[in-house]
């Protein structure tokens, strides 16, 4: 079909002006050139990619390689990547994710509901420096030790000074990703949950005086 004929006789006007222009650049500068176009082939949208090259003899040696599949892979991918970064912003829980010394490397939008800052100011900072000074060391040595067992999950519960001044008990649940090439970090869920410490409290001030009232009732 297409030997003895134009390039323009053969392909879509679009495509064939691509490609005669990246022949002249060829013959011009004598440099291989590189293009991308999309035909329909059998109802279907085909992409290629078409690497022009100046062969010894003058002519243009063109390799051609369908690269529908790399094409559609790599949108897949993109369109996964999208929907994940849509559900990480819009979590009610705090993302983040962390070095191996516990610095944030990423923080997801939540921090300024749960701890009053912006992610931006959070970024290249130690988990350690929002929370309470009681708590910080407890903090340091969570991510230290995690740090040390790749792939392992682990818990901690610690009291951190929201930017309003109050304190807030946050859970946070972290994975040890830093042998991940897609995260090389760890990755920390933090929830807050200073209401169920606070009901937990008020069970146990609760159950102290039952006990303190039955005390008093045998004695009398």
């Amino acid at each position: 079909r297409f030997l003895h004929h134009r390039v323009d006789e053969v392909l879509p006007a679009d495509v064939a002006s691509l490609v005669l222009a990246g022949i002249d650049k060829v013959t011009s500068t004598g440099q291989a050139q590189t293009i991308e176009y999309s035909l329909i082939k059998k109802g279907k949208d085909h992409h290629y990619e078409a690497r022009l090259v100046l062969a010894h003899n003058d002519e243009i040696l063109a390799l051609v390689r369908d690269v529908t599949a790399i094409r559609q892979a790599a949108e897949a991918l993109r369109r996964s990547e999208e929907r994940a970064r849509a559900l990480v912003e819009h979590a009610s829980d705090l993302v983040t994710v962390l070095d191996a010394d516990g610095i944030w490397r990423y923080v997801s939008p939540a921090s300024e509901r749960i701890l009053g800052y912006w992610p931006d100011e959070l970024v290249g900072a130690h988990a350690a420096e929002v929370a309470l000074p009681e708590d910080a060391q407890k903090t340091r040595e969570f991510f230290l030790h995690l740090a040390e067992k790749p792939g392992a999950v682990d818990r901690c519960e610690i009291r951190v000074l929201h930017r309003d001044g109050s304190i807030h008990w946050l859970e946070m649940v972290a994975s040890n990703r830093l042998s991940d090439p897609s995260v090389e970090g760890i990755v920390a869920n933090s929830r807050d949950i200073t209401e169920r410490k606070q009901a937990e409290g008020q069970v146990r001030e609760a159950k102290a005086a039952a006990e303190e009232a039955n005390r008093l009732k045998s004695e009398f």
